[in-house]
């Protein structure tokens, strides 16, 4: 958005949000697009509050949502972030080439290498956040993976599953590889379908929306390689018979916590025999985005949950479960709280 020209109407409501936040309190409400009564039930407990004081979740939700009303998106459907997301493909387009053409000459190496590899390779491109980090190029190290759980989650798909959920997070590099690994596992028939979750509406800067995975693939398939070709077929293919789905739902874009989800979504993750929810922001909302001590085991605290379900994560918030007490208290000693926020650390982590 800052590297394109915003009518004088836009700077005006932006200038004026951005006044409200640092001087003002919380009182403005969409007036644009869809859930606005929801929204209005959202900002009730809030009324009234500074920025600084109302739960920081909330807020961040908020600040998106009320910066589309400034732009106009729902009724310009103009994505204001759209040409930081191209950039980021256009980046990233090489590696993406090259990691489909690995993978298609590596698949008679056995499903278990390959399924490990893309989960890892999910992991490492969870760095590429548009809003708090630039793409790490260097593939993530086994040391910095404080949490590894991808043999047990490879047990688990091996041992028989219909059905995978991924709840996305970045567009970019990021749903390439979520794209991959979807695309994967119905190739290899390890599973019967993959329902994948993208956000209602553009926020967060580079959150993964329907509309970015079709750039995403219109940008593959221009690329002159047989393979990349071949990986754009096969995912449109699997789209069309229903094995691979895109869904989108308002509820990813509210600022509400997992535990507050709607029925609709509790009864299609119902259906799911594995939950996979990527990135930091829906690792907080897991849990709620509460101050938690780290060596809690999360199957604890996510038990409404109710399919088995993974998380798969770049650290870059204060909020971690299961870690033994006697590691974090090494990497606190050695970088006090940066581990937990630098972009430097990641978890496979099996939730229940």
């Amino acid at each position: 958005m800052a590297d394109s020209p915003l009518a004088s109407e836009t700077k005006y409501k932006l200038n004026a949000l951005l006044d409200n936040i640092l001087h003002g309190k919380i009182e403005f409400f969409p007036t644009t697009g869809p859930n606005i009564d929801l929204w209005a039930a959202y900002l009730q407990p809030h009324l009234g509050k500074s920025w600084f004081d109302a739960p920081f979740y909330f807020v961040e939700a908020y600040f998106y949502r009320m910066i589309l009303d400034a732009v106009n998106y729902f009724n310009d459907l103009i994505d204001p972030f759209q040409h930081q997301k191209i950039g980021d493909i256009r980046g990233n387009l090489p590696a993406m080439v090259q990691l489909i053409a690995q993978f298609e000459k590596e698949s008679f190496m056995g499903f278990r290498s390959n399924l490990g590899g893309l989960l890892r390779l999910s992991l490492w491109g969870n760095k590429s956040d548009l809003s708090q980090l630039k793409m790490d190029r260097k593939a993530h190290g086994s040391d910095e993976t404080l949490i590894d759980d991808t043999e047990e989650i490879m047990d688990l798909i091996s041992g028989g599953v219909s059905r995978v959920d991924i709840v996305l997070d970045n567009s970019g590099m990021e749903l390439f590889t979520d794209l991959l690994l979807a695309t994967y596992l119905i190739s290899f028939q390890l599973v019967d379908q993959v329902v994948l979750h993208a956000k209602a509406y553009p926020t967060f800067v580079s959150d993964a929306t329907r509309e970015d995975v079709e750039v995403l693939l219109n940008m593959l398939e221009k690329n002159a390689l047989l393979s990349t070709r071949k990986f754009v077929e096969a995912y449109k293919r699997f789209s069309r018979q229903q094995k691979i789905v895109l869904s989108s739902h308002g509820f990813w874009n509210s600022p509400l916590h997992f535990y507050e989800m709607p029925l609709d979504i509790y009864k299609e993750f119902s259906k799911s025999e594995l939950i996979i929810f990527k990135g930091d922001a829906n690792y907080r909302r897991v849990f709620g985005d509460r101050d938690i001590p780290y060596d809690v085991q999360p199957q604890i605290l996510e038990a409404y949950l109710p399919s088995k379900c993974a998380a798969i994560r770049i650290l870059k918030s204060e909020i971690i479960t299961g870690i033994t007490s006697k590691k974090s208290s090494l990497l606190t000693s050695q970088m006090g709280n940066e581990w937990l926020v630098s972009g430097r650390y990641g978890i496979i982590q099996l939730l229940n």
